[in-house]
């Protein structure tokens, strides 16, 4: 089994992550997220969180892998999609609501990131 969790660059999906690959039952964990930039350097949270949880896995005794990407195309074939994505921390007075509404659309709308469509069809 494929899971992949959109936003996993936070608090709320690298948890859900490890999560995930702690109970051993996804051969594969694909943590997505976007870049972040800062003045002139980009990180990638999701990269990072996914190989501490990778390179944790002896330790807390479970074999499932962990991938921290921000390609879309590496989501195709998932068996089970979560999405934590919801965006900066409710900025300017916006509630729960609307980053949902804002990440479901951002997720339905058709791009370039998402040219190998949604995990599963």
């Amino acid at each position: 089994m494929k899971v992949t969790v959109v936003g996993a660059g936070g608090n709320v999906g690298s948890t859900v992550a490890l999560s995930v690959a702690q109970r051993d039952f996804a051969k594969e964990v694909i943590a997505l997220d976007l870049e972040r930039k800062q003045d002139d350097k980009t990180f990638y949270p999701s990269k990072g969180r996914a190989l501490d949880q990778w390179e944790a896995s002896p330790i807390h005794l479970f074999d499932t892998r962990v991938k921290g990407t921000t390609d879309y195309a590496d989501t195709a074939g998932s068996d089970v999609c979560v999405i934590t994505a919801g965006g900066a921390p409710r900025a300017g007075g916006r509630g729960g609501r609307e980053k949902k509404t804002r990440s479901w659309t951002a997720w339905k709308a058709p791009g370039p990131n998402q040219a190998a469509g949604p995990p599963r069809e």
